[in-house]
């Protein structure tokens, strides 16, 4: 008799155990997989938050109509740029750049041609560009060309496929009118103690001189 309580003992005991273990079992997959679901979950708001973030920096940098940098961005760069310049004893150049006749374009041809215009402009320009230069659209009708390591004759080589791009852009569309450009050049050297507001005169002095009929003054 004894024996026989104690065997309904054992089994009622190990019994219990099972149905512990079985339920301990399940608890623990469903806590694997909610701990699963929540890392994905989590991956999935640091990837989302990562684009947003991504997006934010690209409207913050970029010009909305063309994609090149904005002036902001484009003046950091250049204030970045002086500075490696001066520190590695090498020259940075820069170019400013200004499309002759937009308002007569957008008078004649409507806005929405024009904004055609400065963005054929800056794919232009883009594509003459070295991987280590940089382009900024400083407002309306006027670029910026940040060119680090670029000294007098790569500069002038620079200005002449300016004047080979726009010839076969203009050949190329065949449109009513064609797209010339004004630009002028201004070398920063390490001995120099020129700021950046400097720099961009010099620059924009030499665009106007072109802008104005003379030829294509680089370093006068």
């Amino acid at each position: 008799m004894f024996l026989l309580a104690l065997s309904s003992l054992i089994f009622f005991f190990l019994n219990k155990m099972h149905s512990i273990n079985r339920g301990e079992t399940i608890r623990l997959t469903n806590d694997v997989k909610t701990i699963k679901r929540l890392n994905q979950e989590l991956e999935a708001e640091i990837e989302e938050r990562k684009k947003m973030e991504e997006q934010l920096q690209f409207y913050v940098t970029t010009d909305a109509l063309t994609g090149v940098l904005n002036r902001r961005t484009g003046m950091l760069m250049l204030g970045n740029a002086m500075k490696e310049a001066k520190r590695n004893w090498r020259s940075v150049t820069i170019c400013f750049v200004d499309i002759n006749f937009l308002k007569q374009i957008n008078d004649a041809y409507g806005h929405n041609e024009g904004d055609k215009l400065i963005v054929a402009v800056s794919t232009v320009l883009k594509k003459i560009l070295r991987e280590s230069d940089s382009i900024c659209r400083l407002g309306g009708d006027e670029f910026l060309l940040i060119m680090p390591n670029c000294n007098e004759e790569q500069a002038q080589e620079v200005g002449a496929r300016i004047e080979r791009r726009m010839e076969h852009y203009n050949a190329l569309e065949q449109k009513q009118y064609k797209i010339s450009l004004s630009y002028g050049f201004a070398e920063h050297t390490p001995c120099c103690s020129q700021s950046i507001e400097e720099l961009l005169e010099i620059a924009d002095r030499r665009m106007y001189q072109m802008k104005q009929g003379a030829r294509s003054v680089i370093y006068k």
